[in-house]
């Protein structure tokens, strides 16, 4: 593979990474290739030495992905992150993907859990004291005022659930970027 073939393929690779990125990271590769001819090495021997573009590009692109979730930890760049790392390899989609989704699929299920004690609170506090007002006398534990202060209490606790899930969420994205940029490091030194 010559040196055209080369960049254009890790061109190609790169795709989705902003242009003044890929520039700096072709140029980088354009630099190898110009040094090794300097030496008296061929085009072919340097791509060689340098690797499969692909498998460069994806390490690249992982490596760009997880800075940029470390930079942004939005909800969009650490899914972007944990596809880009899972990408590298068969273990990757296992140890990094699966677990990724698992603990996404619990803190989702602990939010609807916060968000439904909340607005089921509320529900039942507009039910007292609807049927109180209408003489229907629904109850809860015997009494209105019981149920009320019941539901009132279902309602500031389901608030305070949603809180502790939102700290959770936070907490757990510093974690998976700190998990991926270690991945990435451990990725490379077996490289």
């Amino acid at each position: 593979m010559n040196r055209k073939e080369y960049i254009g393929t890790l061109r190609r690779h790169l795709r989705g990474v902003p242009k003044d990125d890929l520039e700096d990271v072709l140029d980088d590769y354009r630099e190898h290739f110009e040094a090794g001819l300097e030496e008296g090495r061929s085009e072919d021997g340097i791509a060689r030495a340098l690797g499969s573009p692909k498998a460069l590009a994806r390490q690249l692109k992982a490596d760009f992905m997880v800075q940029r979730a470390e930079d942004s930890a939005s909800i969009e760049n650490i899914l972007r992150a944990v596809l880009a790392a899972a990408g590298l390899g068969f273990f990757n989609l296992v140890f990094v993907l699966g677990p990724f989704l698992a603990l996404v699929g619990v803190l989702f299920a602990l939010f609807a859990v916060a968000v439904g004690f909340t607005f089921g609170g509320l529900t039942g506090i507009v039910a007292i004291i609807l049927s109180s007002i209408g003489g229907y006398g629904y109850t809860i534990g015997g009494h209105p005022f019981i149920g009320l202060i019941f539901m009132i209490g279902l309602s500031l606790g389901g608030l305070l659930f949603v809180m502790v899930d939102m700290y959770l969420a936070r907490a757990f994205a510093g974690l998976t970027v700190r998990y991926l940029k270690w991945n990435a490091s451990i990725i490379k030194q077996e490289g």
